[in-house]
């Protein structure tokens, strides 16, 4: 009987190759589910989203394929894997970055967006830092990261990159694996390939 309880055990613990829900604590999968509501953002981005994307949505953890879930599944701390803040622009102002995906399920393709308002301004101004009809749906997520951690100072100093952190955008499909910082750089993003 003791054999059976681990095995089931076992089996409850290794869910999170199967599916989200069952992978956390169900407080910590309410607070990541909640963390990726239209709700978390400045009202302007929000209705910048609904007037001109209606048909797009923000990127939650069920919305991940089976490689990309396993993926984001092993980010600490774990977070929205369509929602990125941080001070990407300068180490002021916090800048909101988006993953979008289609509303219905399975269709494929995306838009990666931020949102960043001028110091001492309420209005975010949106920009398109990539889209696809291509990508399977639920294949990337992205992540807040410390610049730190891909640019050392030399490297810094050279692409101009002076905020505190860079958007980690991680393509992680069935038969690739890619993943790309975009950081901000004489006034507009960057993007360039990483070791992740």
């Amino acid at each position: 009987m003791r054999c059976v309880a681990s095995l089931l055990l076992i089996l409850v613990f290794s869910g999170s190759v199967v599916g989200f829900n069952t992978s956390l604590p169900t407080s910590a999968a309410q607070e990541i589910a909640t963390s990726c509501k239209l709700e978390t953002l400045p009202s302007d981005v929000q209705g910048q989203l609904k007037e001109d994307l209606g048909s797009w949505k923000i990127e939650e953890p069920d919305d991940l394929g089976r490689n990309a879930r396993e993926r984001w599944g092993g980010e600490r701390p774990l977070q929205c894997p369509g929602i990125a803040m941080g001070q990407f622009e300068n180490n002021e102002s916090q800048v909101y970055a988006i993953l979008l995906v289609h509303r219905t399920r399975g269709v494929a393709g995306h838009k990666f967006l931020v949102f960043s308002s001028k110091t001492g301004s309420v209005a975010h101004v949106k920009r398109i830092l990539d889209q696809s009809n291509d990508l399977a749906a639920g294949n990337a997520f992205i992540r807040k990261m410390a610049i730190g951690r891909f640019f050392d100072a030399a490297s810094k100093r050279k692409f101009n990159a002076l905020a505190r952190d860079v958007i980690l955008f991680v393509d992680s499909g069935e038969n690739e694996y890619e993943a790309d910082v975009f950081f901000w750089a004489k006034g507009n993003y960057e993007q360039r390939p990483v070791d992740y």
